[in-house]
Order: structure tokens, then sequence, then C-alpha cells
């Protein structure tokens, strides 16, 4: 009896903790691909003396079997680039690239463009993209952004 109640203490302490650490982890992933985002849009502002709101243009590719939807919310032509299309990021000959059935909310319903946070982009002034996902299935969606000079901002906080 006392090895179970030992047992069921320590499974209440590290638990939540385990958690909280997978998703910390699952939350790195999008910082890290806003990141190579910024980077990949100032390559190619230093190429082409502009930014580009078109995800295709910047060579990008997104993470396998992804939690979190990539892209700009509005674009300045009215087509809006996100990595929803796995058709227009994925080359032919990887079509499982893009996974989007992880990327649900709360009530299982694809993310979609207008989860993204509000971007903005001037071609030749900066760019503000973002990434919106739901890293532990409750209400709550995760959005973050980053600009042109990488500052990173985290809109809503899915583990808040």
């Amino acid at each position: 009896m006392v090895c179970v109640a030992v047992l069921s203490i320590a499974a209440a302490i590290t638990i939540p903790r385990y958690m909280s650490h997978v998703f910390q982890e699952r939350q790195a992933e999008c910082v890290t691909v806003l990141r190579e985002l910024q980077a990949a849009e100032q390559n190619y502002f230093r190429e082409h003396g502009q930014f580009t709101d078109d995800l295709r243009k910047l060579g990008w590719q997104p993470p396998p079997k992804p939690l979190y939807l990539y892209g700009f919310r509005e674009s300045r032509d009215g087509v809006t680039s996100s990595s929803l299309n796995p058709i227009e990021l994925c080359p032919p000959a990887k079509p499982d690239c893009y996974v989007t059935d992880l990327m649900r909310n709360s009530t299982k319903q694809l993310l979609h463009i207008s989860d993204l946070p509000e971007s903005q982009f001037e071609p030749s002034r900066g760019f503000v993209i973002g990434c919106v996902g739901n890293i532990d299935s409750d209400p709550e969606l995760d959005r973050l952004s980053i600009d042109q000079a990488g500052q990173l901002t985290h809109i809503s906080n899915d583990l808040n």
C-alpha cells in the first residue's frame, strides 16, 4: 500500500513536468522555423532588393509533419502565401513532406490562413510573418510572429 502511494506521488510530480517539456519542444518548432523564414527573407532581400510574401520564392520547405501553419495572413496581391497548400510547397518527388492532419484546432478543424497572426508586408521596407498551432489540444491557439529585424513576438501562448 505504501509503495502504491509513493508511486502515485512520484507520478503526480513527474508527469506534469514531462508534459510541459514535451509541449515546450513542440513550441520550439515554430520559433526555429520563423527564424529560418526570417533568414530566408533577408537572403532574398540581398539578392532581389525587396522582400517577398511568396514562401515558394524563398525556397522554403515546411518541416515533416508540422504542428504549425506558417505564412502571411494578408498579401498585397490578394493571394495569401502560407504553408497550407502542400502542392505548392512540396516537390512532386516528396509528396508527403507536409502533413496537415496534425494542424487542427480544439474542435478538430484544420487550421486556416485566418488563424495566422495579422501580418504586414511591404516589399521594400519589411514584413511580419507568423505561425499558428494547437500544441496541447485545448481551445487556445499558439500564435507567434517575426519581423524583418528578427523581433519574435508571442501573440498568444498555448501553454499558459
